[in-house]
């Protein structure tokens, strides 16, 4: 069946002739065509290599090998010719086997290929001469010295690859089994070495038609590679994890667990700076130490660096390590270098507080320092220090303190004094005000945002009326009653009223 016209194609008996395309039954008379020699080759490993085609002569269609050799061939679903040992299964492609018996090319409607001339026979087989057969010799390939190469890669310098003999001049084609290892120019030969390993560097050469394939080939085994590591110190682990997520490979010199929060997570530093690991369990205990080649995985956890896995043995034994003391303009400024760091950070002023959220001083702005385990209990104007690591959330950098004794007041906000003046009424009943736990006199100065208690007791034939206080709000306006000290001095009095309704101080 032809592919682009879907009739079939029907080769003569005679090598000569080609028949034109199937239809209705018959098939129309070849044209003759000139050829130089009635014989044709067949392929096998140790013979001649041609390739069929479809042709044309004047309209008509026919197959032939490259050579211009028409096939003959013989209809039936079994045929046995003794004097053709060697048949093709033919495609429009070309060549697909070859064996010592008949082999039939089936016909199945619709698909592109050759088929019989009649719709009662389902098979056709093509047969060669089996005295055509030309015998195809050695290439004789080989590669001088020995078949195994030892290269350390202090001498790759001076190698030179193994000369391939080649007697015959055919056409090679180089390749290694193992780029990894070492990787060859197709054409020259010519190695270049890649990292340890053993590789197998092989010439090939494909049939011709004087001669079958060849293949020559030694092995090369490669030592001392100095290795492409990923990272060599903690910092390159945090670059690293700020790019891609996923597994490395380096070594880490002197990394020390700096500070282990809980069983989830630890800091692991050495001299270029610090990496959160975060994983359940984790196992580490701080002071353990590591140096040496490991395989981590490196994730940005809401603009956190962090290692979620290392292939690592951390020996020593667990011992206090002193967070670093830095201030915080420092890290402010320079979050990539102290990101993940344990740090100790020095007479902060509080801004403001939020719940969790400690607003200290940083120049004209201020710093954020997240107080993990609940509300912080300092207040604006107060002067901390501040223990915990260096790292972000949402991408917004901050201190996340760890510990409730994470944040230490180290001075309490100087609060401005403010006197409490005050006189008993002459009639009517007495009062007293207490501040701190303890009865105060008229006069005393109290702090800002002192809680103050008032007491009021009537005399008989009088009630209490109410109290009379400026620079401040009274909570409750009974017998007893408080206020708070504000930014002013306070006045105090109590109402009394007498029972026949004439009120008096």
């Amino acid at each position: 069946q032809i592919a682009d016209g879907g009739e079939y194609l029907i080769v003569a008996e005679e090598y000569n002739k080609a028949a034109g395309p199937y239809n209705t039954g018959k098939y129309y008379a070849a044209e003759d065509v000139e050829i130089a020699n009635e014989k044709i080759s067949i392929q096998t490993e140790n013979a001649s290599v041609f390739t069929l085609e479809a042709g044309d002569v004047a309209g008509q269609y026919y197959i032939k090998d490259q050579m211009g050799y028409y096939l003959k061939w013989a209809s039936g679903n079994s045929v046995e010719r003794s004097d053709a040992k060697y048949a093709w299964t033919v495609t429009t492609t070309g060549i697909v086997s070859v064996g010592d018996t008949s082999r039939k090319l089936q016909y199945n409607s619709g698909q592109p290929r050759f088929a019989c001339y009649s719709s009662t026979q389902k098979a056709i087989t093509l047969y060669v001469d089996e005295s055509t057969l030309v015998e195809l010799a050695d290439p004789e390939l080989s590669f001088e010295g020995d078949a195994t190469i030892n290269v350390n890669w202090e001498d790759i310098a001076t190698f030179t690859a193994p000369t391939l003999n080649n007697p015959h001049d055919v056409t090679v084609t180089y390749s290694s089994s193992d780029t990894d290892v070492a990787t060859v120019n197709s054409t020259t030969g010519e190695i270049e070495f890649v990292g340890d390993g053993t590789t197998v560097i092989t010439a090939t050469s494909t049939k011709t038609a004087e001669f079958k394939s060849g293949s020559a080939q030694y092995t090369l085994v490669v030592t001392g590679a100095p290795v492409d590591y990923d990272f060599t110190t903690v910092a390159e682990l945090n670059a690293l994890a700020a790019e891609n997520s996923g597994d490395v490979t380096g070594t880490l010199t002197n990394a020390i667990v700096s500070f282990v929060p809980g069983a989830n997570d630890a800091i692991i530093k050495d001299a270029s700076g610090s990496i959160l690991y975060h994983k359940n369990d984790h196992g580490l205990k701080q002071g353990l130490t590591f140096s040496g080649e490991t395989n981590v995985t490196v994730t940005l956890y809401y603009g956190v660096c962090e290692i979620t896995a290392i292939d690592a043995e951390f020996t020593g034994e667990e011992t206090v390590v002193a967070p670093e003391v830095v201030a915080i303009a420092d890290i402010a400024a320079n979050y990539t270098t102290w990101q993940g760091a344990y740090v100790k950070v020095e007479n902060l002023e509080v801004d403001s507080v939020d719940g969790k959220n400690v607003y200290v001083k940083n120049g004209d702005g201020t710093y954020l320092v997240y107080s993990n385990p609940g509300n912080a209990t300092c207040v604006s104007g107060d002067i901390i220090t501040v223990v915990g690591t260096v790292t972000k959330y949402s991408n917004s950098p901050q201190i996340k303190v760890w510990s409730t004794d994470g944040i230490t007041i180290t001075q309490e906000h100087q609060k401005a004094k403010h006197a409490i003046t005050f006189s008993q009424p002459e009639e009517g009943g007495t009062f007293t005000v207490s501040a701190n736990g303890a009865q105060i006199s008229s006069g005393a100065e109290l702090d800002e945002d002192t809680v103050v208690t008032l007491s009021a007791t009537a005399a008989e034939g009088f009630t209490f009326g109410g109290w009379s206080v400026s620079g401040a709000t009274v909570s409750g306006n009974t017998e007893t009653a408080t206020f708070t000290v504000g930014t002013a001095d306070v006045t105090i009095a109590a109402v009394f009223v007498s029972n026949d309704l004439t009120s008096e101080e």
